[in-house]
């Protein structure tokens, strides 16, 4: 059963992929919501669903996913990475250059993947967010159906973005990609010895402006030292 829904999946996928680089002409394909809604639509077609409530409902878990960053959470997303939210504190003087005047520095945050950094508050998983956001509609079963395909189509899309044809763009919240750092030569941080780098792929977040501005906001509430 699970095997033949991944190449259910699969196939869904190329299918919008290959319709998104037919209209937009273009190599690299980019997700948005629009394209989650699409995808459950197709999945839940003959559902009962209409495609106004399913907009609907991607909008509300994208709030759920800000929302668990906001609290300071690391999210952790299966087979991806661990997307990390941080508040950088202001206060600190620098010069303006383009006004030749000292400024102080203003607080800002950020949310980046990474296997090292510690976010503020604890750590929730893909499957953690998708129950939490599911049990917002306890008793209502058709909703909290919807809610679960909502989510793991959300953080599919997250995961195929490790392509480097594949971007995502959240509005309101960022953009997921990937990278690819070529192989190299490094030290050890540790003992500074000399060590060999593979080539690999990592994925990579740049957060939008307005969502920088509430994780700021939000972040120096829970930590305003």
């Amino acid at each position: 059963m699970k095997n033949s829904l991944d190449k259910t999946e699969r196939s869904l996928f190329e299918e919008v992929d290959a319709e998104i680089r037919e209209n937009t002409g273009k190599d690299i394909v980019t997700y948005k919501k629009e394209t989650v809604a699409q995808i459950v639509l197709s999945y839940l077609k003959d559902s009962g669903y209409s495609r106004v409530e399913i907009v609907g409902m991607v909008n509300g878990f994208v709030e759920h996913f800000k929302s668990a960053l906001m609290e300071g959470s690391t999210i952790v997303i299966t087979k991806h990475g661990r997307l990390v939210p941080r508040i950088k504190k202001g206060g600190r003087p620098v010069r303006d250059l383009s006004r030749n005047r000292q400024i102080e520095m203003k607080t800002t945050a950020t949310a980046t993947f990474s296997k090292t950094k510690k976010a503020m508050g604890g750590k929730v998983t893909s499957r953690g967010l998708t129950q939490s956001f599911m049990e917002q509609f306890e008793g209502d079963r058709n909703k909290q159906i919807l809610a679960g395909y909502i989510a793991s189509t959300f953080f599919a899309c997250i995961a195929r973005t490790k392509n480097e044809n594949i971007r995502m763009e959240v509005r309101g919240l960022g953009v997921f990609r990937s990278k690819r750092i070529n192989a190299r030569t490094g030290r050890n941080p540790k003992t500074g010895e000399k060590t060999d780098i593979k080539e690999a792929v990592y994925p990579r977040f740049r957060i939008s402006k307005p969502f920088r501005d509430e994780l700021a906001e939000a972040l120096s509430k829970i930590d305003p030292e």
